[in-house]
């Protein structure tokens, strides 16, 4: 190949690779019927925005920022109208270890958490109030910031977030991804959520 036309490949190889790409996604949105979905490919760090500072059935804080990059930490939203006791999804969620944390997040009051726990009581899994309290403190606030609040203002249903060891979180559309009881991770679209 001489000089020149290796001086003409580039230019239009790049033409040709754009106007492949734009001719596939114009088909796969109009063609095939199927919605488009995006896969929790990325891994991000919980930065500070999703970091949160919350009381516990006691009334004791708890920073969400004390366990990441030091252990596995299961963070489960429950449903508004949920309870820790009879939650699917916690309940898959399985038992601590000495590397891994599971923190629940309710909506209601610490005393409310207190009662529905009664003799169940279990040391092992912290649940904390999103119900506010806090001096500043909006309730909701650490729910909406991970997604799991809807517009409405309710958590509609339990949503399960894993952070690894190094304070990662599985991330799609702009957001933390929740995963479902089975273990299975959920596919997120920019504005609904799918099994995979």
């Amino acid at each position: 190949m001489t000089s020149r036309q290796l001086f003409w490949l580039l230019p239009v190889s790049a033409v040709v690779l754009v106007g492949v790409t734009l001719w596939e996604r114009t088909q796969g949105r109009v063609g095939s019927g199927r919605p488009e979905v995006q896969v929790a490919a990325a891994h991000q760090p919980v930065g500070p925005d999703l970091q949160f500072e919350l009381y516990d059935a006691h009334n004791r804080t708890v920073r969400l920022s004390r366990y990441l990059g030091r252990h596995r930490v299961d963070l489960v939203f429950l449903a508004s109208d949920g309870n820790v006791n009879d939650d699917p999804i916690f309940k898959a969620v399985g038992r601590p270890s000495s590397d891994r944390i599971i923190l629940v997040v309710s909506q209601n009051l610490p005393q409310v958490i207190r009662r529905q726990l009664g003799q169940q009581q279990d040391s092992t899994s912290v649940v904390l109030s999103d119900a506010g309290g806090r001096m500043g403190q909006v309730p909701g606030a650490a729910a909406r910031a991970w997604g799991a609040m809807s517009d409405e203002g309710r958590v509609a249903r339990t949503s399960w977030y894993v952070i690894d060891r190094a304070g990662r979180v599985d991330w799609s559309a702009g957001r933390p991804v929740a995963r479902k009881s089975g273990g299975k991770r959920v596919v997120r679209k920019a504005t609904e959520k799918t099994d995979r």
